[in-house]
């Protein structure tokens, strides 16, 4: 299916630039977690387009956003311009951080499969524990009301894609390789 959709817009593209050549930029390929194989991602990147593909969160991954430092130069501080809504939590959230390291998918398979890529990390601060007790009893009492209708959440995109993208829909990290 993939590659079929990726030759049409191929030719497409092909008749859109006509005798003078322009070619239209590259296609991403943007697919959820049932895209995440070696015949989906491998028939796009045959096709010459870059891939972002929702995953789910695996020990590999695990370990993987495990290595990555918890310092503040491993993490970019990220605004949304509005507040983005989460499902997983039921809130409203304003802002989040992006790390991002290589990444290698289908490594356990043959070596012709391997897709080298990287592993971009979002994390929300809000949702995260704190780290000492005092902030924690802090935190856990009291409450808020909210009066006026929470904010129209927008999508933005972080960094343009590379060759692979790779996400997963936790509440607390996302993924892109």
């Amino acid at each position: 299916m993939v590659a079929d959709a990726l030759t049409t817009v191929d030719r497409l593209r092909t008749h859109a630039a006509g005798p003078s050549g322009n070619v239209a930029p590259k296609v991403l390929v943007r697919g959820d977690s049932a895209f995440y194989g070696h015949p989906s991602i491998g028939a796009a990147i045959r096709a010459g387009a870059d891939v972002s593909v929702t995953v789910h969160l695996t020990s590999t991954i695990k370990r993987a956003i495990a290595s990555i430092g918890d310092d503040e130069s491993s993490w970019t501080p990220i605004q949304y311009t509005d507040a983005v809504y989460d499902e997983g939590t039921d809130t409203w959230i304003p802002r989040a951080e992006v790390a991002e390291i290589p990444f290698t998918v289908f490594a356990s398979q043959k070596k012709a499969h391997h897709v080298a890529g990287r592993l971009v990390v979002r994390r929300i601060p809000d949702l995260r524990p704190p780290k000492d007790e005092d902030r924690a009893r802090c935190s856990t009492c009291g409450g808020s009301t909210r009066s006026s209708p929470p904010p129209t959440p927008t999508t933005s995109i972080l960094s343009p894609p590379t060759r692979l993208t790779v996400s997963t829909p936790s509440s607390s990290r996302c993924m892109r390789i």
